[in-house]
């Protein structure tokens, strides 16, 4: 599947340890729940997802990091299906400003998850302080130009967000130290 980027590979059970805040207890729980991302696509092994019996499925620093954001997620009970956008569009991320920072940790990076009362949601990444102008009531642009992580824009329809979801990821990233 996805080579990794250095050398440094995590067990199923490494990760789970890894993203387990420090209330937590359940590490099986967090195994499992590690294991059904990987089955929904929404994290990435590193070779074969279901490497055989006796054998680990492998994943890089990126993944354990989604693996923290998703945790994360999963504590404000965001369905699965809401996040099936987030593992694909997370794999561009190793290259966006926004979570260079927050992995540097040099600066806090702010993602978020907009919903829309269509059921529609987008993912944001922003340096500094989070980007809320989607919520606001008065006046919200009709249209407005979108930049896509490979840098290339487009002109599209605003959405009429009413709900966001924030996570300081660059204080998510320094627990989970990878």
């Amino acid at each position: 599947m996805k080579q990794a980027l250095d050398s440094r590979t995590y067990t199923v059970k490494d990760v789970a340890s890894l993203i387990r805040q420090p209330y937590e207890t359940d590490v099986e729980r967090l195994i499992r729940q590690v294991r059904h991302w990987t089955t929904c696509d929404l994290l990435t092994t590193i070779g074969a997802k279901k490497p055989g019996t006796g054998r680990s499925r492998l994943y890089d620093a990126h993944q354990v990091r989604k693996a923290a954001v998703l945790a994360e997620l999963a504590q404000y009970t965001i369905d699965v299906g809401k996040l099936e956008t987030f593992g694909e569009w997370a794999d561009m991320l190793p290259q966006h400003n926004g979570w260079k920072a927050a992995v540097e940790g040099k600066r806090d990076a702010y993602l978020q998850m907009a919903f829309n009362a269509d059921g529609s949601h987008s993912w944001s990444i922003n340096v500094g302080q989070p980007n809320l102008f989607d919520l606001k009531t008065h006046n919200p642009p009709r249209r407005g130009t979108v930049q896509r992580l490979d840098g290339t824009t487009f002109d599209m329809p605003r959405p009429d967000f009413s709900t966001a979801v924030v996570l300081n990821i660059t204080k998510i990233f320094r627990r989970v130290r990878v």
